[in-house]
């Protein structure tokens, strides 16, 4: 008991040097159009995943144990990397498949299986490194999670099936409760980073391939079961809607459930892990009995489960989701809106449109086929009537216009210039939705002002007096 708890004091310790190394090199996350979080949080906390590792192969060195090291070593190394200065997903699938190659490697896979099994492998685990990566996307997912699959794993290895050292598992498990304490909160101290959801994919997806090899059956790949059905369903929608998969998007089912419904993320998290956590209670349980009918049934009751999904994404109001559109076109326009501690001012000629959202808009949602109501709530968005989709970038009117450091002051009369006026400065990543903001706004927006700058209505909106009800009426 006394190594856990020096194990989890020094994980502790190691994760506070790390905030403070992180803070003095800029390692931020800082919210933009595709973040589920508002405010800048440290990049990287997974890190003591690879620490914990160090441990452990510290302490039980084996030729084994040697290989395993090498392989997590190599793809923390290249997250890592990712989340200071982002690599190329080519670079990164090579050090993925050499990171798997030495988890072969130390099982003795080359020479007693057929080529066409390593294959599979590579292409399976592959799989899982990307998944529990696609699924670290909101504060308590990662840890909560890894905790649910290795108890699961740490039960078959105590009661059914002894297949490795217990600690291989206990010490992950330490680190997933150090790492939760700091990410499970309603604003997160920090976030894995890619190196920290990709090394404990990688320790988890060691662990399974074990216990696959020990048992020589498959089956408990349903300890990665939500994790299975999230990921695939999200990359055949992705397909059907024919977008890049390789792109950051917003469309797993609990984005839509924290971005648009505004669910806490904790709640989201443990709702994942529970459902986790039956799933791998029930194979346990039943599979003796059952056999794979038990893995078919739960495969289907969380495919159900997950198109719940498209449900939603129709039930959801059109104003408000749009109003949260316009809110994350604004952060993603200037990410660095709330902390001085991590960005350096900038003026508003240098604050470029962002990419990630300057085409953004409902379809990028749920993309319905357009009716009479909806036209029509398009048409009043837009001054020339036309409706916005996807290909809006090609054509003149959408692409961003030039914001000036500051509008000259008119010398018309008031009536005149109630007239005439024009905003001064237009926002690209909201120019699709002719919503306008000052110059002043655009270099330094606050987060208290998104309020008034996602609602043209209110009376504090800058375009307010210019938005009569005849100048309304005068829209198609």
């Amino acid at each position: 008991m006394m190594e856990y708890i020096s194990i989890l004091v020094v994980l502790f310790a190691a994760e506070l040097i790390y905030f403070h190394i992180a803070q003095k090199w800029k390692i931020i996350d800082i919210p933009n159009g595709r973040s589920s979080h508002s405010e800048p949080t440290l990049r990287g906390g997974g890190i003591i995943y690879w620490v914990t590792a160090l441990i452990y192969f510290v302490l039980n060195p084996s030729a084994q144990a040697t290989w395993i090291f090498l392989g997590l070593t190599a793809i923390a190394a290249i997250s890592f990397l990712d989340d200071v200065a982002e690599v190329r997903q080519k670079i990164r699938l090579i050090f993925q498949l050499l990171s798997i190659t030495c988890a072969f490697i130390a099982i003795n896979a080359f020479g007693n299986y057929s080529w066409w099994v390593i294959l599979l492998g590579y292409f399976f685990f592959v799989g899982i490194l990307n998944a529990y990566n696609f699924m670290d996307g909101i504060n308590g997912m990662t840890g909560l999670c890894s905790l649910v699959i290795l108890g699961s794993l740490q039960y078959v290895n105590l009661n059914i099936t002894p297949f490795v050292d217990a600690d291989l598992i206990w010490y992950p498990m330490i680190a997933s409760v150090v790492f939760l304490f700091f990410n499970f909160r309603k604003q997160a101290k920090c976030f894995a980073g890619d190196v920290g959801s990709i090394s404990i994919g990688f320790w988890v997806m060691v662990l399974l391939l074990r216990l696959t090899i020990q048992t020589q059956n498959l089956i408990w790949i349903g300890f990665l079961l939500v994790y299975g059905v999230e990921t695939c369903g999200t990359i055949f929608h992705r397909i059907l809607r024919r977008e890049n998969i390789t792109l950051p998007h917003r469309l797993h089912f609990f984005q839509i459930l924290v971005n648009e419904y505004r669910l806490p993320h904790r709640l989201v998290s443990s709702v994942y892990a529970a459902l986790q956590l039956i799933c791998s209670a029930l194979i346990i349980w039943l599979y003796p009995t059952m056999g794979w009918w038990i893995f078919g049934i739960l495969a289907v009751v969380l495919s159900a489960v997950y198109t719940l999904k498209f449900k939603l994404m129709i039930m959801a109001d059109s104003p408000q989701l749009k109003a949260n559109m316009r809110k994350q076109a604004a952060m993603s326009y200037q990410p660095a809106y709330a902390d001085s501690r991590y960005t350096q001012p900038t003026t508003a000629d240098s604050v470029p449109a962002s990419p990630e959202t300057a085409e953004i808009d409902a379809a990028t949602y749920i993309a319905p086929i357009a009716g009479p109501n909806e036209a029509a709530h398009d048409a009043s968005l837009s001054p020339s009537g036309a409706t916005h989709d996807a290909t809006h970038s090609n054509s003149p009117a959408s692409k961003p216009e030039s914001t000036s450091a500051k509008p000259q002051p008119s010398t018309a009369t008031p009536s005149a210039a109630a007239a005439t006026s024009k905003p001064a400065a237009k926002n690209p990543a909201l120019s699709h939705l002719d919503e306008t903001e000052p110059a002043e706004s655009v270099a330094h927006p606050h987060k208290d002002d998104i309020f008034l700058l996602t609602n043209p209505n209110h009376p504090g909106h800058p375009g307010f007096p210019d938005r009569s009800d005849s100048s309304r009426s005068a829209n198609p």
